[in-house]
C-alpha cells in the first residue's frame, strides 16, 4: 500500500534538521518504499517504488551506501507510463532493479486500482525497461512486457544464460494464499519459454499475520539459491524471510534465522514494519540489506502511523557458519547505528529559487500529466504553473508541483508574487497532500463579498474526509502583495498559515497527523462504509459504575498481559501507577526499594507502567546507543523550572540548537582553557585532606567533596567564589538537594504538573513551601551571578561563562539570551555539582575500600603528576 505525504509547493524554503550519530537510518528518508539495490563496480545503484505519482521509480546513486543522491527517474515519458484515472495507492508497485551483460534492467508492475489478485481483469502484466547508461533519464527504453500475470516482479539472470522471472499472485485461482510464481523469459522479447510454476508459498500461519509472501528476489551464492520474501502483509507484522535450495525447483529450506527482519515484537520500538529486503555486496566483501519501514510518531500520534510513509533503511548483513545471512546480527532495527559505516550531515535548509528550472529530480505530479503546465523562462527565477480543470480531488493530473516530506518535524514555505484570481474556483497555495480524499492547503483565492483576493485553507478531517474551509480577509493581500504561504509539520500534525511584508507568520488551521496517516486503504474503505450503534437505555448510575469496573478491568489486563513491559518482572502497583515510586520517594526509601526489588527480580526490573530499572551493566552502551529512538520522559519536566535548558528540555529542535550553541563551551579545548582555574581549588582540597590528615580528626570526605565541586562548578559557570572549601558549613550550601528532590516528585506526576505549579504556593504544607522556596532561591542566586558576569565586560578570563555568552550557533548565528544563559547556568551547577559529587564520592569509597585498586591509582597518578607537592598537574589532555 502507498504511504506518503507530498508538500505542494512553488518557490520553497525548507528547515531540516541535522543529525551526527553515526549511520542514520532511514538512508533515503521520506515516501521511498520497496528498495530494490545493485552494486556495478564501485557504483551502488537503487530504485523504489512512486505509486500513482509521476514520473516513475526514481534512481539513486551513491559511493558509499550512506550519501544518496537522486540522478533520475526509470519512467519519465508518457509513453512508458500512462496514469489515467489512477486511484490512490495504484500505479507502480515494488520494482527490481539488475545489471547484466551492459544493461541495466527496471521491472515493474502498474496498477490502475488496488483489487484481489484473482481478479485477473484489474492486475496488468509486468514490464521492464533497459538504459545502458543510467545516469541518463532520457535513455530508459520503451516498456517490453511479459506474459507471466501478478506483481512485485523479479528478474533472476542464472550464471547458464537463463532468465527468470518471479511475480506474487494467489496459489490458486479463487480463495488462494499468496505465493511466488517463476516462468522462464526470453529476456529480448519478455515472452515465457515455459510455464509458471509455484516457486514458493507463504508459510505463515494465518493467526500471525496475513497468509501473504510477495516480493521475492532470488541470487545465486557459491552454487547455491537464496531467495529473500516479503512476507505478512505491509503492516506491524511486515517482514523478511530468507530461503535457499540447491535448484530452482526446490525444496527450499527456510533460514534458522527467519524473520531476519521484524520488528514487530515489541509495537514500542521507535522503527516498525520493516520487510519487503534487497541484498547486496560491497567492493570489500561486506553484504548489506536495503528494505522499508515507518517510524510511527507515537505515542503522541493518536494512531500511530506515520505521516511520512515508508521509507528506504540500511542494516549489516552478516553470514554464520552454516551460510545463512543474519541481518544486524538479528537485533531490532534502530534509527541510529553508531558502529556502522559512517556518519552523515544532512543540509538543515534546502531552497530552490527555480533558476533555470528545478534543482533536483525530487518533483512529482499526480499521474501522468497531459501536457506541461510549468513555465520557468518566461520570468527567471520564478516558477510559473498554469492552472487547468482539474483540482487535487480528482484522479487525474491537476496543476499541482509536488515534493515529498523527509523530516517529521520540518517548515516549507512558498511565496506566490503573482496572482490575480477573478473567481473562487481559481485558487494558488500550498498543500499536504496525502491522497485525493486528505490533503490540507492554505491558499490565495477570490472574494465573493469583496471582489478582491483573500486567504482561504481547506482542512480535511474525519473518517469521511469532512471539507472545513475559512476564509480570511486581509489588506495587504487583497491590494496583490506578495504572499508567503507556510506549512508548519509537528510529529502531532500540521498547521497551516501565511505573512505578507516579511511579517512573522499569522497561523490559521491545524490538523491532527491522523487525518494525514499512511495506510490509504483504512481511509478509502471509510469513504464507502457506515458502521450503525445500537441504542439502549439504562440507569445512569448502575451503568457509570459498570462502566467504571469495566474500564478498570480493561486497564489493567492491558498494563498486565499486552503492553510490551508486560514481561518484565516487578511489583504489581507498578505495572499499573507511578504513584507507589512517589510514596517510596517522599518517604527517603527509593535507592533502598530499588536495590531489594533488584535482588528479588532479577537484573531488569519493571518500576513503572512505561519503565525499567536496569542493574546490568551491559544495558548501559545499549541504551545510549540508542540516542534518540528513547526519547526522554516527561519525568525531566520536573527540572525544567522556568525556561528549557539543554539538560531538561524534550524538544528535540531546542536540543539541538542549544547543543550547537554550546558545543565549544564543553570542548575539550576550552576546558585545557579553564583547568587553571580548577587547579586552585584542587589545591584547596588537597590542603584540607593533609589538614585532616595531620590532625587525625575524623570528618566526612563526602561533604568535602561537595565543598570541592561547588567551588569548581561555581567558578567556572558564574565566576562566583562560594568559598564552601574555607568555610566548610554544609548549611550554607545552596539549596541543590532540595531543587532535585523537588524536580523528582514534579516528575513522577507529570500529568499533574500544570495543576501542582499553578497552586502550590497555596497549598500549606510546610516541607513543600521549603522545597519551593529552596528552587525560588537557587534561581535568584543563578540570575545574580549572571547578571553580575555579563555586566563584568572587562573580563577576559576563559570560563564557561565566557563560553556562553559568546557562543553562536554556526547555522543560524543565534546567540544564547541572558534568561537562555541563566538557565544553561542552572542546570550546570544543579545537575554537575549532584553528578560531579556522588560520581566522586563514590569513587573515593570504591578506592579506599580495595586496597589493589588503591594501589593502581597511585600509580597511573603518579606517571602524569611530577611534584604533588607544588602542582596539580603537569601534563594535561
Amino acid at each position: 500500500m502507498k504511504s506518503t505525504i507530498f508538500m505542494r509547493l512553488a518557490s520553497v524554503v525548507a528547515l531540516l534538521p541535522t543529525f551526527a550519530q553515526g549511520l542514520v537510518n532511514p538512508i533515503i528518508p521520506g515516501f521511498n518504499p520497496d528498495p530494490t539495490i545493485i552494486r556495478v563496480g564501485q557504483d551502488f545503484f537503487l530504485a523504489t517504488s512512486t505509486f500513482e505519482f509521476f514520473p516513475g521509480v526514481p534512481i539513486y546513486h551513491s559511493t558509499d551506501l550512506v550519501k544518496w543522491e537522486n540522478i533520475g527517474h526509470a519512467l519519465s515519458r508518457p509513453s512508458q507510463l500512462n496514469m489515467r484515472g489512477t486511484a490512490p495507492s495504484g500505479g507502480i508497485f515494488a520494482p527490481t532493479l539488475r545489471h547484466h551483460d551492459g544493461l541495466f534492467y527496471l521491472i515493474d508492475t502498474v496498477f490502475d486500482v488496488i483489487s484481489p489478485p484473482d481478479n485477473v481483469t484489474r492486475v496488468p502484466r509486468s514490464f521492464y525497461v533497459t538504459t545502458p547508461n543510467i545516469f541518463d533519464q532520457t535513455s530508459w527504453s520503451e516498456p517490453t512486457y511479459v506474459d507471466q500475470w501478478g506483481f512485485d516482479p523479479d528478474l533472476f539472470f542464472d550464471d547458464d544464460g537463463k532468465v527468470y522471472l518471479t511475480s506474487t499472485f494467489s496459489e490458486f485461482v479463487e480463495n488462494g494464499n499468496f505465493a511466488n510464481w517463476i516462468t522462464e523469459i526470453d529476456i529480448k522479447t519478455g515472452d515465457s519459454v515455459g510455464n509458471s510454476r509455484v516457486l514458493h508459498t507463504t508459510t505463515v500461519p494465518p493467526e500471525l499475520g496475513y497468509p501473504l509472501t510477495e516480493g521475492s528476489h532470488l541470487y545465486k551464492l557459491n552454487g547455491t539459491y537464496y531467495m529473500v520474501t516479503a512476507d505478512s502483509g505491509t503492516e506491524a507484522n511486515h517482514k523478511a524471510n530468507v530461503y535457499r535450495s540447491q535448484t530452482l525447483d526446490g525444496p527450499w529450506e527456510g533460514n534458522p534465522h527467519n524473520p531476519v527482519l521484524w520488528n514487530g515484537e515489541d509495537m514500542s520500538l521507535p522503527v516498525l514494519a520493516t520487510g519487503h529486503a534487497d541484498i547486496v555486496d560491497d567492493v570489500d566483501g561486506n553484504w548489506w540489506a536495503v528494505f522499508l519501514a515507518i517510524r510511527p510518531q507515537n505515542p503522541r500520534n493518536s494512531t500511530g502511523l506515520p505521516q511520512l510513509g515508508r521509507e528506504t533503511f540500511l542494516c549489516p548483513v552478516i553470514w554464520d557458519s552454516d551460510g545463512w545471512p543474519m541481518f544486524n546480527n538479528n537485533e531490532p532495527i534502530t534509527e541510529y547505528m553508531p558502529d556502522v559505516l559512517y556518519d552523515l550531515d544532512r543540509p538543515k535548509v534546502w531552497r530552490d529559487d527555480f533558476e533555470g528550472g528545478l534543482t533536483d529530480e525530487a518533483y512529482y505530479y499526480t499521474r501522468t500529466p497531459y501536457k506541461r503546465f510549468t513555465d520557468f523562462e518566461s520570468s527567471p527565477g520564478k516558477l510559473r504553473i498554469r492552472g487547468n480543470v482539474y483540482t487535487l480531488n480528482d484522479r487525474e493530473t491537476p496543476a499541482a508541483l509536488l515534493r515529498k516530506q523527509v523530516d517529521i518535524n520540518t517548515t516549507f514555505s512558498t511565496e506566490v508574487s503573482s496572482f490575480s484570481p477573478v473567481s473562487w474556483r481559481q485558487e494558488a497555495g500550498a498543500s499536504v497532500y496525502l491522497s485525493i480524499h486528505y490533503h490540507n492547503e492554505v491558499a490565495i483565492t477570490y472574494s465573493n463579498d469583496t471582489g478582491k483576493r483573500c486567504i482561504v485553507t481547506h482542512t480535511r478531517t474525519g473518517p469521511d474526509a469532512t471539507l472545513n474551509t475559512t476564509y480570511i480577509e486581509d489588506e495587504d493581500v487583497a491590494n496583490g502583495d506578495p504572499v508567503k504561504l507556510f506549512i508548519e509539520a509537528k510529529d502531532v500534525g500540521y498547521r497551516l498559515g501565511y505573512s505578507t511584508g516579511g511579517k512573522a507568520p499569522s497561523w490559521l488551521a491545524t490538523v491532527e497527523n491522523r487525518w494525514l496517516q499512511s495506510y490509504v486503504q483504512e481511509i478509502e474503505a471509510n469513504m464507502n462504509t457506515k458502521q450503525l450503534l445500537p441504542v439502549a437505555t439504562a440507569n445512569p448510575f448502575t451503568s457509570t459504575a459498570a462502566s467504571l469496573a469495566v474500564l478498570i478491568g480493561l486497564y489493567t489486563f492491558y498494563y498486565r498481559k499486552i503492553h510490551p513491559l508486560a514481561r518484565f518482572p516487578g511489583p504489581f502497583l507498578a505495572s499499573l501507577t507511578n504513584l507507589w515510586r512517589l510514596r517510596e520517594l517522599g518517604n527517603l526509601h527509593l535507592p533502598e526499594t530499588l536495590v531489594v526489588l533488584h535482588e528479588k527480580y532479577g537484573d531488569v526490573v519493571r518500576i513503572g507502567p512505561n519503565m525499567l530499572s536496569f542493574r546490568q551493566g551491559s544495558a548501559v552502551p545499549r541504551i545510549y546507543k540508542a540516542g534518540r529512538t528513547l526519547a526522554k520522559t516527561a519525568f525531566y519536566d520536573g527540572f525544567t523550572s522556568f525556561n528549557p535548558n539543554l539538560f531538561g528540555t524534550r524538544d528535540e529542535e531546542v536540543h539541538s540548537m542549544r547543543r550547537r550553541q554550546m558545543a565549544h563551551a564543553f570542548s575539550l579545548q576550552s576546558i585545557k582553557e579553564m583547568e587553571q582555574h580548577i587547579d586552585g581549588h584542587m589545591l584547596q582540597f588537597r590542603k584540607n585532606l593533609d589538614e585532616y590528615s595531620q590532625t587525625g580528626e575524623i570528618f566526612d570526605l563526602k561533604e568535602l567533596i561537595a565543598f570541592f565541586v561547588l567551588d569548581v562548578l561555581g567558578d567556572l559557570a558564574f565566576r562566583c567564589q562560594f568559598d564552601s572549601q574555607i568555610e566548610k558549613d554544609i548549611s550554607k550550601l545552596p539549596p541543590i538537594n532540595d531543587h532535585i528532590f523537588l524536580a523528582c516528585l514534579m516528575g513522577m506526576i507529570p500529568d499533574f504538573m500544570p495543576f501542582i505549579k499553578s497552586v502550590s504556593p497555596w497549598i500549606p504544607i510546610p516541607w513543600l513551601q521549603r522545597l519551593l522556596a529552596a528552587r525560588q532561591s537557587l534561581k535568584n542566586l543563578t540570575a545574580q551571578c549572571v547578571k553580575s558576569r555579563i555586566a563584568d565586560t572587562g573580563a577576559a578570563r576563559k570560563d564557561l561563562i565566557t563560553s556562553l555568552i559568546n557562543s553562536v550557533d554556526p547555522e543560524t548565528g543565534s546567540k544564547l539570551t541572558e534568561l537562555d544563559i541563566q538557565t544553561e547556568a542552572f542546570a550546570f551547577i544543579v545537575a554537575g555539582s549532584h553528578t560531579t559529587s556522588g560520581t566522586l564520592t563514590l569513587l573515593f569509597s570504591h578506592i579506599l575500600q580495595n586496597p589493589a585498586v588503591h594501589a593502581k591509582a597511585v600509580e597511573e597518578v603518579d606517571t602524569v603528576v611530577d611534584d604533588v607537592g607544588s602542582a596539580i598537574m603537569k601534563t594535561s589532555g
